[in-house]
């Protein structure tokens, strides 16, 4: 967002396009790319440079989608806590839990897929515990 503003303040002193490109390491097809968004926008420069952060990014990229899960995420998200605790017991492989979770959704995720959400679950679950002794050994 940095260099977009810093363009937009070059192009509002009148610098060229070859000189404001190679100041800011951008392509030219790039900067124009933005100086066609900064005209159909109808906003001046020095509006457009009034503008936050998150409206300005709009104009350029367009609207942002929102993350939406899929039915899929979500089912899986519903095992999560089962999935976890079945991990923990002795002879529970990953292998055998991405089975039995085909069988319960047939157009569930991919073995590395499936390790791969586990994983993310484990990290976000994991908490870190720091044992501290006040004692000092001497060697």
């Amino acid at each position: 967002m940095l260099q977009i503003k810093k363009a937009l303040q070059l192009l509002e002193v009148g610098r060229s396009e070859r000189s404001i490109s190679s100041q800011l390491g951008l392509s030219r097809n790039t900067l124009r790319h933005y100086q066609s968004k900064f005209h159909s926008s109808g906003l001046s420069y020095i509006e457009l440079l009034a503008l936050s952060d998150i409206r300005l990014s709009s104009l350029i990229y367009g609207e942002v989608p929102s993350t939406v899960k899929s039915s899929r995420q979500v089912r899986f998200d519903s095992l999560s806590d089962y999935l976890i605790a079945e991990l923990k017991r002795v002879g529970v492989t990953r292998q055998l839990l991405w089975k039995e979770y085909l069988r319960q959704d047939p157009a569930g995720y991919s073995y590395s897929q499936f390790c791969d959400r586990l994983n993310q679950l484990k990290s976000s679950l994991s908490t870190f515990n720091l044992k501290h002794s006040n004692t000092l050994s001497v060697i």
